[in-house]
């Protein structure tokens, strides 16, 4: 199975450390320290640090879900796929993705691609 880095910020990331199975997530990055403690807790490779700046070497999926950096295009190119989450600062956009972000959010292998699914 395809491992997933994800790029992880505030109680979204959080959330979905929570969520995504342990066994699909290549390595946690983030620039927050209690995520760090949360994510080494489970057993996870953790990168605290800006992601642009520091040395790994990158899963081919990456998942950014309200990772406050921004990630340059080198780094970008590293990966065979790379998604995005991050809400606008709107209240009313943070209390949606909030509402959607109620259930689960799975890593789904497929044939020819890769899914993530937030149901």
């Amino acid at each position: 199975m395809m491992k997933l880095d994800l790029l992880l910020g505030s109680d979204i990331g959080s959330w979905a450390l929570e969520r995504v199975a342990i066994d699909q997530i290549e390595q946690v990055i983030t620039l927050d320290e209690g995520l760090a403690e949360r994510s080494r807790a489970l057993g996870l490779r953790t990168i605290l640090g800006n992601v642009n700046f520091v040395d790994y070497v990158p899963s081919q999926i990456g998942f950014s879900l309200h990772y406050s950096a921004i990630l340059k295009p080198d780094l970008i190119r590293k990966y065979q796929k790379i998604f995005n989450l991050h809400p606008a600062g709107s209240p009313f956009t943070t209390r949606r993705v909030a509402a959607v972000c109620a259930s689960t959010l799975t890593f789904t292998p497929a044939t020819s691609c890769r899914r993530f699914t937030i149901r």
